[in-house]
């Protein structure tokens, strides 16, 4: 009898080991799944923000197909319905994020640590425990060897003490064995409380979390009415039929503004009007060309006047015509005053100036010393007013004729002399 409660004791007491040794070996995988449920909490909470960004985005699309003139009212109205539900799911993944953390990860980690004092505390406990009821035991054998002695040397009074010591012996294997069972029973129940707390914690997630999905069924419902409001894009609804007839018998008027003009055409205009005012008011500096063309007085405008100028043929025509100063030389030598060059001295060329031509002459003077800014001309000469010709080219083209025209008489009067 006493081999088996042995036996029974030792069994007890090694299941109650293992099961001490498998709480204590659960602590990384505890720790674990707190971190890796901190870091979905965190991750959760960046979805969250990033959900209600995009919901907003949502919204606004839902909201630019509701106000459309009636094609696709219908369809803005279930992406409104869409968004509404997707708002609900996102509060109701606000709160399930906010369990996971209050609920169950923040216990959870406190509880930890209690799991630990309580783990300790009971293998102390089963440890002392055991130890008295083997120094019991132990008492009780050596008394019971002893008066096993005294009954061999054949002392009848040693009898009776020696069955009352094994009696003994064997309440003191009992009691470790119900020891034993206690201390095995206290670390089942401790085992089990564990993960029955941690399903407490779990539950209000999953609460949360069925709500949550709860939703997904109304979302197949405006799912399948999207569909069928989508199903046919080339044709419209009655609603958009409805809209043009109220639109035909309304006295609804649309004015069409033409769009502005082209970049290419807008700058040419402004190039125009630049080039424009700056042949009215930019100051002109003479060059030697002009200087030469002023002195010998070939910059000639076509005459209003019925006077013409010497040097001018009976048409009037002026330089920008075509007329180069050299021209305008041999038809003044075979004009009226029968002047030829190397023939004499050169007549005095005098000038009949009507008042129409004094006060062309006036305007062009004043204008020319406002764009000059000084109270002269330069050099002692006036350059030559700035519509006297009809553009750049033809100014050009004259100034350089002129100049031509002055050095070949300047070589003739030297020839002559």
């Amino acid at each position: 009898m006493d081999a088996g409660i042995e036996k029974e004791c030792s069994a007890l007491g090694g299941l109650f080991q293992l099961i001490m040794n498998d709480m204590k070996a659960s602590y990384p995988t505890w720790e674990d799944f707190v971190t890796k449920g901190a870091k979905l909490q965190s991750q959760l909470r960046t979805t969250i923000m990033v959900t209600g960004a995009f919901l907003d985005a949502f919204q606004k699309v839902a909201d630019m197909a509701t106000g459309t003139r009636g094609a696709t009212k219908e369809i803005g109205s279930a992406l409104t319905r869409m968004c509404m539900r997707h708002r609900s799911i996102e509060s109701k993944l606000k709160l399930f994020t906010t369990a996971l953390s209050e609920s169950l990860i923040t216990p959870l980690e406190l509880k930890m640590e209690e799991w630990k004092k309580v783990a300790s505390q009971l293998d102390k406990d089963h440890a002392k425990e055991y130890k008295k009821a083997r120094a019991d035991i132990k008492k009780k054998s050596s008394d019971t060897i002893k008066l096993q002695k005294k009954v061999k040397k054949g002392k009848d009074e040693a009898r009776g003490q020696l069955d009352s010591a094994l009696q003994d012996v064997n309440v003191r294997y009992a009691v470790l064995e119900e020891t034993e069972k206690r201390a095995v029973c206290r670390a089942l129940i401790e085992e089990r409380a564990r993960y029955c707390s941690f399903v407490s914690m779990l539950k209000p997630v999953l609460d949360h979390e069925i709500n949550m999905l709860g939703e997904v069924t109304h979302l197949q419902t405006i799912l399948e009415d999207l569909s069928n409001l989508t199903a046919e894009p080339n044709k419209l609804p009655a609603a958009s039929e409805q809209v043009i007839l109220d639109l035909k018998g309304s006295d609804f008027t649309y004015t069409y503004q033409t769009p502005p003009a082209s970049p290419s055409n807008t700058l040419s205009r402004k190039s125009s009007i630049s080039s424009n005012y700056q042949s009215g008011s930019v100051r002109h500096v003479p060059s030697l060309d002009s200087i030469s063309c002023a002195v010998d007085g070939v910059h000639i405008q076509r005459c209003s006047s019925p006077y013409l100028l010497i040097g001018c043929d009976e048409t009037g025509r002026s330089l920008s015509e075509g007329n180069s100063p050299s021209r305008l030389g041999r038809q003044g030598s075979r004009g009226r005053y029968g002047y030829a060059a190397g023939h004499g001295p050169r007549p005095a060329l005098s000038r009949r100036v009507s008042r129409r031509d004094k006060i062309t002459d006036s305007l062009g003077s004043n204008n020319q010393l406002a764009a000059s800014g000084s109270g002269g001309a330069e050099n002692g000469l006036l350059a030559p007013p700035p519509n006297a010709y009809t553009n750049h080219a033809e100014r050009a083209r004259a100034l350089s004729a002129s100049g031509k025209s002055r050095f070949k008489k300047e070589e003739t009067l030297r020839a002559t002399q």
